[in-house]
């Protein structure tokens, strides 16, 4: 009997041991670099400091007045912006050094994204209201509630509800959309519509408080948004239209397959 009782304690504590160590095994290896913070960004174990490494699963907050910045392993940038709040999901890196998925969830706030050098089906990246896919790209994300809008400067974005199948791919320079839950739609926005739209995207008004590696060219944006000459410049005109032709496209879509339902309840 004792020395059934002894051979059960070894069983448990090496047990014990290997499950201790396969949980070592199994944490994940850190994936993001804090390149920059001004002011308060904090983790679920505190404060979060420049240089800190971060893993799967962290949830970052920062409060009323606080910017920073992380370098993704494969190369992604992206900046958090006040009373901002984001969880790193997923990230599995792979021996290239690239993503095979890199998920995110951006819960509310603003957010500044450069992608890095993963393939573009490996980036998930997630609001309350929408998804996003993303084609090599520059954008800005703003996040409140139920309204998910998305400033991109370069590249392609494809912005979709997370309640319908509703979707809206676009492409070029400032080009603004919006992803509304509430009202169950996603569209671009026109030039009067994005106006209201500018104190929200706050590095497109100013970068200075981003290191030379978040910052992006937003002249044409400056241009498109500002309205002090009432007269967009010629590229900016172009990108509008577009805009807009876009807009009225989908509307006609829209108005055909209601024509359509239309017709087949008739023919019922």
């Amino acid at each position: 009997m004792e020395y059934f009782s002894k051979l059960q304690r070894g069983c448990v504590m090496a047990a014990g041991l290997f499950f201790f160590a396969t949980a070592q095994l199994a944490q994940a290896d850190p994936i993001a670099t804090v390149l920059a913070i001004d002011g308060v960004a904090q983790g679920p174990q505190g404060a979060i400091e420049v240089g800190d490494r971060l893993d799967d699963g962290l949830v970052i907050q920062t409060n009323g007045n606080t910017k920073m910045e992380l370098r993704f392993d494969d190369g992604t940038l992206m900046a958090v912006g006040p009373n901002s709040e984001l969880e790193i999901s997923t990230i599995l890196m792979s021996s290239s050094g690239q993503a095979n998925r890199f998920a995110i969830n951006a819960a509310t706030g603003s957010f500044r994204f450069l992608s890095g050098d993963s393939n573009r089906d490996a980036y998930e990246i997630t609001t309350p209201a929408s998804t996003i896919g993303i084609r090599g790209t520059e954008f800005d994300i703003f996040v409140a509630g139920d309204i998910t809008a998305v400033l991109l400067y370069m590249g392609a974005l494809e912005l979709c509800l997370t309640s319908s199948d509703q979707c809206w791919e676009f492409r070029g320079s400032c080009y603004l959309a919006e992803a509304d839950s509430g009202r169950d739609r996603v569209r671009g926005l026109r030039r009067a519509e994005a106006l209201g739209y500018l104190s929200n995207f706050i590095y497109s008004q100013s970068q200075f408080r981003l290191t030379e590696a978040l910052q992006v060219n937003i002249n044409a944006c400056n241009k498109y948004l500002s309205d002090d000459d009432g007269q967009p410049a010629d590229e900016v005109d172009e990108v509008e239209e577009e805009v807009e032709e876009e807009v009225e496209e989908e509307e006609e879509f829209e108005e055909q397959e209601e024509f359509e339902e239309f017709e087949e309840l008739d023919a019922i």
